[in-house]
């Protein structure tokens, strides 16, 4: 893998990267915003779900990960909220004014 020259490196030297030290490093890659997955799958066909499922808990970064996020009260002191279950909900909502709001629809 290009982003880990250790990994890198034993790779070249034909030594057997193991699939825990790819995932992890992948993982890493995908935290650090240098490597993207791409997961191919059809809706139509019910094909990749698995796949996409899997790429989502292995891959992708949880919020405990990613760590505290500075934000705005509502009288705009800045804040920071971790994510945590026992801390307050912070939510940011948008609506799109071009469509009314249906209520009991």
């Amino acid at each position: 893998m290009e982003t880990d020259e250790d990994l890198l490196t034993r790779y070249l030297d034909g030594k057997e990267l193991s699939y825990e030290e790819l995932r992890d490093a992948l993982h890493k890659a995908v935290r650090e915003g240098r490597v993207v997955p791409v997961v191919a799958s059809s809706a139509h066909k019910h094909v990749g779900l698995a796949a996409i499922l899997n790429t989502v808990r292995e891959m992708l970064p949880s919020p405990a990960e990613a760590g505290s996020v500075i934000g705005k009260s509502p009288s705009g002191d800045e804040i920071a909220r971790k994510p945590d279950p026992s801390d307050k909900l912070s939510a940011f909502v948008v609506q799109d004014a071009r469509r009314p709001i249906r209520s009991g629809s």
